[in-house]
């Protein structure tokens, strides 16, 4: 017998791909803007990715009026890593994010994203990628016009990456 959590991922998976009906919020978003990759070395040879400025764009398409599946994309611009700089070595994260919001009559509100993907790096001879395990985000928004909307938050991904990040949202 499927488990209801596995029949409801599903659904909403479905849902997701088939564009499900207009919903009271919009149903679809894209968001685009920057942030500050900071990695943290723990130690260890693992750690090879530097901490840089960022470019980030997400696409999110809301498969009930709280809930939606998010792809996030960010692309380092270059960065120190162990304290030498690096020009050559822009890390990278793709992921899918389930994620939760919460939109006030005011137009301000609260976006809560886990999930997890690839975390990989640009270089000159190529791109390195990884799994990585956990990706968490919280971010809060303002309202400008009924359709954008300015975000601002953190994410954190395991192993232990910061980034903040403010973004320009645009729902459709």
């Amino acid at each position: 017998m499927p488990s209801p959590f596995r029949s409801s991922l599903f659904a909403g998976l479905l849902v997701l791909a088939a564009g499900g009906p207009a919903l009271a919020q919009p149903d679809a978003e894209l968001e685009i803007g920057g942030g500050y990759h900071r990695a943290f070395d723990l130690g260890g040879d693992w750690f090879t990715v530097p901490s840089t400025p960022t470019v980030d764009v997400r696409a999110t398409r809301w498969t009930s009026e709280r809930w939606g599946l998010s792809l996030r994309g960010m692309v380092g611009l270059g960065g120190s890593l162990r304290g030498h700089a690096t020009e050559r070595r822009h890390p990278s994260y793709y992921q899918v994010l389930l994620r939760y919001r919460r939109v006030g009559a005011d137009g301000t509100g609260m976006h809560v994203s886990f999930g997890g993907g690839l975390v990989g790096w640009l270089e000159d001879d190529g791109f390195g990628a990884t799994i990585h395990l956990l990706g968490i985000e919280a971010l809060v928004s303002k309202a400008v016009t009924d359709r954008i909307s300015i975000r601002g938050g953190v994410g954190v991904v395991v192993p232990f990456h910061v980034h903040p990040v403010v973004l320009l949202a645009w729902q459709y």
